[in-house]
């Protein structure tokens, strides 16, 4: 997992706690996932313990996150959250409220940057190579030699996919329009998932909540394993001891990277 930005204190709901005591064996616990990059309804709690110290980080220093990481779905995932229009926090002991979101995220590959010589419209901006700073210019001409690539989350990937793309660019006297080299099934075989999140103080009406449970490490290892075994049709543990299982049906659904999940139990 990689992000950007300061350090920060460890969050509530990080795995800081003991393991719970096990109990009794009750009966079996199914995870039910979403579609990729959807939410459930109702309140999610936050799963993945990187994605919880990004959300609190967005809050405390209202600058956006950069991360990415693998996803628990199939077949070029999406993240969820940057799906969310406002969301409320909710034990965060610190930033809980409601925050307006602005992301950007998809499917995570290494782009190919190409450049293609081309006549621009007539009122299309056409940036000089010579008027952009020294590394951006020496990343244009590698593109110009077909051998640039770039992660989409990072910071010259966000310049390459708002700028470059689509963009006209004058070098040497000629000019050049930036395009993405398409790359049979790059998405397709991906699995993991980028995101730029921001999140600001709103006074809006939040259209999802956020919870921070704290969640204990026997419990995390049960949802590891039913995600390492879960399809998009789900997975099952037998014999699950009741604290557990208790503790799983309290809390669900919820959020992870690239899916959102609930948690049935039986018995």
């Amino acid at each position: 997992m990689s992000t950007d930005g300061g350090e920060m204190g460890t969050p509530t709901g990080t795995d800081t706690s003991t393991p719970t005591p096990t109990g009794t064996p009750s009966g079996t616990v199914r995870l039910v996932p979403s579609a990729r990059g959807e939410a459930l309804d109702g309140p999610l709690a936050v799963y993945p313990t990187d994605l919880r110290e990004e959300l609190l980080l967005a809050a405390e220093t209202s600058e956006p996150v950069r991360g990415h990481a693998v996803a628990a779905a199939y077949e070029a995932p999406r993240p969820v959250v940057t799906g969310f229009e406002t969301v409320e926090l909710v034990g965060t002991d610190g930033v809980d409220g409601t925050y307006a979101v602005t992301g950007e995220g998809g499917t995570r590959y290494e782009l190919q940057v190409g450049l293609e010589r081309a006549e621009p419209p007539a009122d299309a901006t056409v940036t000089d190579i010579g008027d952009l700073f020294a590394e951006r210019a020496s990343f244009l001409r590698t593109a110009l030699d077909g051998a640039a690539t770039v992660y989409p989350e990072t910071r010259r990937g966000e310049w390459v996919r708002h700028a470059v793309f689509g963009g006209y660019f004058r070098i040497d006297g000629a000019t050049y329009r930036g395009f993405e080299r398409q790359q049979t099934d790059a998405a397709f075989f991906s699995e993991e998932v980028w995101y730029v999140l921001g999140l600001s103080r709103s006074t809006a009406t939040a259209d999802r909540r956020l919870r921070f449970p704290e969640i204990p490490r026997d419990v995390r290892g049960t949802v590891d394993e039913l995600l390492a075994r879960s399809d998009p049709d789900g997975a099952t543990l037998e014999s699950v001891p009741e604290t557990l299982a208790s503790f799983l049906d309290e809390q669900s659904p919820f959020l992870e990277h690239g899916i959102s999940f609930a948690v049935d139990v039986g018995t």
